[in-house]
């Protein structure tokens, strides 16, 4: 038979085989279902019930038992569930080994229960521990911390690639602040190509360096030109220009430079105005010419009268303060009585309460008042004979000199000088 032939056939009675199993089976499989219902015999397989007893499902026994079913006997059991379970995970079992709560044969047992051969444990045990980065390592070769021989084995040990260190080594790091670098620039401090360095080396992009570089340019804040507005040493033309170029709205600049023009007409104002009451207090203008001052200044007709009445009421009342001075200094001095102070007093127009305030207070300062000597007056005394050494000595010390100065003072007066003292003629 040719071979061909032959393999024909040998496929079709194959085919008829697997057809006729599968109806078998479509057959016989109810009746052994309903036969194993009737009589449940099947029993856990060995590794389900080592696994039942490590979980503490079912006791020792009972899992020999079972085992010894399928016909395992109870030594190979045993052995069975201390095989079963699994260990921590590795990175897990690694922490704690690390932190010194496992020691290493428990860290090995742990191992050996995982899926990983024993003959790799020790590279296991590397894995606790971590080389440093390979951005660390570029780091420390950057800032002189590590040779660059040593941080670039470290950097390949991380898992850089060695073609690629130079490139990173010169990247690395951070520059200056770019706006700090225009200030150095703008004082000649460095150079335009290091300032392009350092924007190169910043996070900007070189599509937007010649913008970067305008940021070297400084402008006057809002409240300094306030300020020159206010002294005149700007126009309010080219302080509205410069205020529109920083961005503010138009009405607010309108506003701003309205404030500024008014303030400094103000002041003007407020000057011509001090000028003019002081000529009034000092009595080179008279009411009617102050008032046409200050109303030639824009003020209305009752404004003047009341700036001019103030002024009248602080002339009277300085005049007065002087007066009752005087008064006082008289009284103390002896030269009037406190009936004479007295009238003197309503001749000012002083409220009575307020005359009988002060004769008791003067009563009282001239009475605790008392006179001292001066050291000149001493030293006269003593020249007349007034005072003894000791007491013009005494006399001097008491108004605040030391002994020495007190004694070298009085030599001036005909006292003898202390010894050590003056030169022989």
């Amino acid at each position: 038979m040719p071979a061909v032939l032959l393999a024909l056939v040998m496929g079709v009675v194959a085919l008829i085989w697997q057809l006729v199993s599968k109806v078998v089976n479509i057959l016989i499989q109810p009746l052994i279902n309903e036969l194993n219902a009737k009589d449940p015999e099947v029993p856990l397989s060995p590794a389900d019930a080592a696994d039942m007893v490590e979980r503490n499902i079912i006791d020792q026994q009972y899992g020999r038992d079972t085992a010894a079913k399928s016909g395992l006997d109870n030594a190979a059991f045993d052995l069975l569930v201390l095989d079963t379970g699994e260990p921590p995970g590795l990175e897990q079992m690694l922490t704690l080994w690390n932190r010194k709560l496992l020691d290493d044969e428990t860290l090995e047992r742990m191992i050996a229960y995982s899926r990983v051969r024993t003959e790799w444990t020790g590279y296991v045990k590397d894995l606790a521990h971590e080389t440093m980065s390979s951005a660390d390592a570029i780091e420390a070769a950057l800032k002189g911390v590590l040779p660059e021989s040593d941080a670039k084995d470290l950097y390949v040990m991380a898992g850089g690639l060695d073609d690629q260190w130079d490139t990173l080594l010169a990247t690395a790091g951070n520059p200056i602040g770019v706006e700090q670098a225009l200030t150095l620039w703008n004082h000649g401090l460095i150079t335009h190509d290091q300032v392009e360095k350092v924007i190169l080396h910043s996070r900007i992009n070189p599509a937007f360096e010649s913008m970067a570089e305008l940021l070297h340019f400084k402008y006057i804040p809002a409240f300094q030109i306030s300020a020159m507005l206010k002294e005149g040493t700007v126009t309010a033309q080219q302080a509205t220009e410069w205020l529109l170029a920083q961005g503010y709205p138009a009405d607010q600049v309108a506003g701003f430079v309205a404030a500024g023009t008014s303030t400094k007409v103000a002041t003007a104002k407020a000057l011509s105005e001090a000028q003019i009451t002081e000529a009034y207090d000092a009595g080179f203008l008279s009411v009617a010419q102050a008032d046409a001052e200050l109303q030639a200044l824009g003020y209305q007709a009752s404004e003047t009268a009341f700036i001019l009445d103030l002024y009248d009421y602080k002339r009277k009342l300085s005049m007065a303060q002087a007066a009752i001075g005087q008064i006082r200094k008289t009284f103390l001095a002896g030269r009037i009585t406190p009936e004479q102070a007295g009238v003197d007093l309503d001749g000012l127009g002083v409220d009575p309460i307020a005359k009988a305030a002060y004769l008791q207070i003067w009563e009282v300062e001239a009475k605790v008042e008392l006179k001292s000597l001066t050291a000149s007056e001493i030293g006269n005394s003593y020249k007349a004979g007034g005072y003894s050494d000791a007491q013009a000595l005494a006399a001097v010390e008491a108004l605040g000199y030391t002994a020495l100065d007190a004694q070298l003072f009085l030599v001036y007066y005909g006292m003898a000088p202390p010894e050590g003292y003056g030169s022989s003629k």
